[in-house]
């Protein structure tokens, strides 16, 4: 299985404390599944060391935006992702 996570907000207060617990405590317990991990390009290192099961897709895109609406389904696709979890309150309109 491949799931996709949203990584973008980890350095909020709040939502980013939820999302690094989240991942960091993924990447302990799950060695089998595949992780593609949504995160802007200054967050890689925080990826890469996570495990060889996790891959970053950065993303450059401004929140919010049309362009993020329209590239991040895109990407999950090709990506072949097979869950999508965005634990902010935007979703893109397709998936």
């Amino acid at each position: 299985m491949r799931i996709s996570i949203d990584l973008r907000k980890l350095h909020d207060y709040g939502i980013g404390t939820y999302i690094r617990n989240l991942v960091i405590n993924l990447a302990r317990i799950d060695r089998d599944t595949d992780y593609v991990l949504l995160c802007r390009p200054q967050d890689n290192g925080f990826v890469e060391g996570l495990g060889e099961n996790f891959r970053s897709l950065p993303q450059t895109d401004p929140l919010y935006s049309i362009s993020e609406q329209l590239r991040i389904p895109a990407q999950l696709r090709r990506a072949k992702v097979d869950v999508f979890h965005a634990p902010h309150y935007t979703l893109p309109f397709t998936t």
